[in-house]
């Protein structure tokens, strides 16, 4: 699963154009610039979802390991995985191991996971501390999964210089411990901890060890690739987070029937009432279930309480069920998949 947090600043590519969202004038209705073409348009975040899902759009990529590329949209820096040197690809494929387990886990409490998941690699062999195995993650997420991004940053082209990775931890830690706070503490702060934690650490270093003292706008820059969902509800609250990101988890698209159900509740306009002595019933609720792959209504439940747990698992048993009984109670129906239609003299009457 990737999420795509649409807030101010998200950018995505569609149709040869590149586009950038400008600001929310309503939930979930955004202002969209074309880059391009210097224009502004309104759109749905239900349709940019969708776009999204039909491979008609697709979102910038962040993080460390991606560049600036074609339209001005960032993208992974390594293409091919099968055109790398054998040793670099062991190398991301032991990363990829590591940080497997924690993949599907989402990024909420994920300090206790990766401290367990540090114990189980030792034993393994693979000694890691637990900052590096978040950025590997969050590396791994943020480029939509891409094992490329796992690659040692020594062989990325185009770089220039790089951090070490004792430097990428500090500021890590820094960022973690002091900038994701209620305090809510400038970029800055933060650069001037970083400074005071490197000193700490050259004062046992000499030559060739000495680390680098990282820029202020690598700073910041490393604030903005962190995910802004879960800096705003650790500096802010969790509630404040949802009201201005509302972030939006985007599931893969979907290849075979069945593969995503989605289920609907929807209180029918109409009252049922009793043949035998005509007294309303009330107004009942359908829930539906649809699947993603093909569209269809996969099950379908209908009762008169609420909606609850209860309502899906009717609806799924439904959806899983055999309909044999269809053909039966409608022989006017010539096909039960695919495409639904009926007789001519159905139609014609």
């Amino acid at each position: 699963m990737k999420t795509v947090t649409l807030t101010k600043g998200t950018r995505f590519k569609k149709e040869g154009s590149a586009f950038e969202i400008m600001k929310e004038l309503l939930p979930g209705q955004f202002v969209v610039k074309n880059l391009m073409e210097n224009k502004e348009v309104m759109m749905d975040q239900t349709d940019l979802i969708s776009l999204y899902e039909r491979g008609v759009i697709m979102f910038e990529v962040t993080g460390p390991s991606t560049e600036i590329m074609e339209l001005g949209l960032r993208e992974n820096r390594i293409i091919d995985f099968s055109m790398l040197p054998e040793n670099q690809k062991e190398i991301a494929r032991r990363r990829y191991s590591a940080i497997l387990p924690l993949v599907g886990q989402g990024r909420k409490h994920l300090q206790p996971k990766l401290e367990q998941r540090v114990t189980d690699l030792k034993l393994e062999g693979l000694d890691v501390e637990p900052l590096t195995l978040r950025r590997w993650l969050y590396l791994f997420l943020d480029s939509g999964q891409d094992i490329t991004t796992l690659v040692p940053n020594t062989l990325q082209r185009g770089t220039g210089s790089r951090l070490s990775t004792t430097v990428e931890d500090i500021i890590d830690h820094c960022i973690d411990t002091k900038y994701a706070k209620r305090e809510r503490i400038t970029a800055k702060d933060i650069h001037n901890s970083v400074m005071v934690e490197i000193d700490k650490k050259n004062k046992f270093r000499k030559g060739a060890d000495i680390l680098d003292i990282p820029s202020y706008n690598t700073i910041t820059r490393r604030i903005k690739e962190k995910d802004p969902y879960e800096m705003m509800a650790r500096r802010e609250g969790e509630k404040h987070a949802f009201d201005k990101l509302g972030s939006v988890a985007v599931l893969q698209r979907t290849k075979l029937p069945y593969d995503v159900l989605e289920f609907d509740h929807t209180k029918l306009d109409l009252f049922v009432v009793n043949d035998e002595n005509g007294l309303p019933l009330g107004r009942p609720w359908l829930t539906l279930g649809v699947d993603k792959a093909t569209g269809a209504i996969s099950g379908i439940y209908v009762a008169f309480h609420a909606p609850s747990f209860v309502s899906v698992l009717k609806c799924l048993q439904h959806a899983l069920m055999p309909k044999t009984y269809v053909k039966e109670i409608y022989p006017e129906i010539k096909k039960q998949m695919g495409d639904v239609r009926r007789s001519e003299s159905t139609e014609d009457g």
